[in-house]
């Protein structure tokens, strides 16, 4: 593998400051040492040993152990806080154990004496915490090629089935919004994680397209929750929430802690649509996680880049906009993607490689490396088109285009989430994302889950 000089294109991994330097010190502020021992009275078993205290909520404990858990109906667990030049004393009860990756251990406890817990009481996690909390939110309403190839002269749904390569998406009702379903995948988030919405540091929300022009969505989501701090909108198209997503990391690396990194599309819906074969593309959904410190070892490399030469070849308007000149007439006020698709093919298959390379190099990883491939899917032609230019198999490959289309930005975060809930990867497993969209645009990021 060799890395490529991509003009328009930034990438960050494990040697960058802020993927590195900065994150050990940002790092220190919330890792905890403990000394973990058995309360059996076997002496050979009553040996104590190091750890470190991954998450702490007023029910349970999380620690990461470097050698086996030595069989014992409970422990004594002694909290070390160096910061604060303290120490807490708790009984605890094994709830589970696992193996990772370098023969470390996971274990989560259960605190006997709760009112010793040194946690927040607003802050009740699962006793068993996920790497990542997702969530994700499609539409119940269902749309077949049926229903939208209904005037003469559209193509038969059979055929676009096999041009574009689904028969269906989900479309949001007349009473929904993207702030209901960014809404609704927060609220998830929140729940399962346990995280008060006073916790929450910062939300970043990426509509396609936003619901107003002002304010932005993110303002209403977080009145929605009932979070305390800023909220805002950006846009990159289909890269916009591995954009987010990078731009969240920054924040985490700075010392913040607990943002929410939403995408939201109901394009598929409410786009001005005048060509049949652009309306099925599309479809509706919503997905999202919550990033923490401790997610700044995770993600190993993350990468961006632009070419707003292409600015004419995928367009949908505002009323008030400018039409780029190369688009038809007959498309002006509507939805526009050039139906010369060299265009599109002949840009993947110059920037889609050493993109893959360059992210992939800074990540410190190979392509065999890789567990699970989560690849843009904007229609079936350029996504076998992408694969014929960055080959993978498919056996590790998640995509969802057949059942919910294509839904922009936020079919990353749709995707992760179901992978994670289907047990598609596990924790160590290394998963690749890369999106690309209008612009033109493309973006990446590299997770050890």
């Amino acid at each position: 593998m060799r890395s490529f000089t991509l003009p328009g294109a930034i990438f960050r991994g494990k040697q960058d400051t802020v993927f590195s330097g900065k994150r050990k010190a940002a790092r220190t502020q919330m890792d905890l040492q403990g000394t973990l021992t058995p309360s059996s009275a076997d002496s050979k078993r009553n040996s104590s040993q190091n750890v470190r205290i991954c998450d702490v909520s007023m029910r349970g404990v999380g620690v990461l152990l470097s050698s086996s858990l030595p069989e014992s109906e409970t422990f004594s667990l002694s909290i070390n806080d160096q910061e604060k030049e303290s120490s807490t004393a708790l009984t605890v009860r094994k709830a589970w154990a696992e193996e990772r990756r370098g023969g470390k251990i996971a274990a989560g406890f259960e605190i006997l004496d709760s009112e010793k817990s040194p946690a927040s009481s607003s802050w009740k996690p699962a006793l068993q915490p996920r790497p990542i909390y997702t969530a994700a939110y499609i539409p119940e309403t269902v749309v077949m090629n049926e229903d939208i190839a209904i005037h003469p002269g559209d193509p038969a749904p059979i055929v676009l089935h096999r041009t574009l390569g689904t028969n269906q998406r989900h479309a949001t009702g007349p009473d929904e919004s993207n702030a209901s379903m960014l809404t609704h995948v927060a609220k998830k988030i929140l729940d399962e994680s346990g995280y008060s919405p006073k916790d929450i540091g910062r939300i970043i929300c990426v509509c396609d397209p936003p619901d107003n022009i002002a304010p932005a969505t993110a303002v209403k989501v977080q009145a929605n929750i009932g979070a305390i701090c800023p909220a805002f909108d950006m846009s990159m198209s289909c890269s916009g929430w591995l954009t987010a997503l990078d731009l969240g990391l920054k924040c985490i690396a700075t010392g913040e802690d607990k943002i929410l990194v939403l995408a939201s599309c109901f394009f598929g819906s409410r786009g001005p649509f005048r060509d049949v074969k652009h309306r099925a593309i599309f479809g509706d959904a919503c997905g999202g996680l919550l990033l923490e410190q401790r997610h700044l070892d995770m993600f190993l490399a993350t990468g961006q880049w632009t070419d707003g030469r292409n600015f004419h070849h995928i367009f949908a308007p505002h009323k008030w906009s400018q039409t780029p000149d190369e688009v038809p007439e007959e498309f002006r006020g509507y939805g526009y993607m050039n139906p010369e698709q060299r265009v599109f093919f002949d840009a993947l298959s110059d920037i889609l490689p050493p993109f893959c390379d360059n992210l992939m190099e800074r990540a410190g990883v190979k392509k065999e490396d890789i567990d699970l491939f989560l690849l843009h899917y904007p229609s079936k032609p350029l996504f076998e088109h992408s694969l014929k230019v960055f080959p993978v198999p498919r056996k590790k490959m998640l995509t969802h285009f057949n059942r919910f289309a294509n839904t922009i930005a936020a079919e990353m975060p749709v995707l992760l989430d179901e992978a994670i809930r289907t047990d598609r990867i596990s924790p160590g497993d290394l998963v690749f994302m890369v999106t690309y969209g209008a612009g033109f645009t493309m973006a990446g990021a590299i997770l050890r889950y």
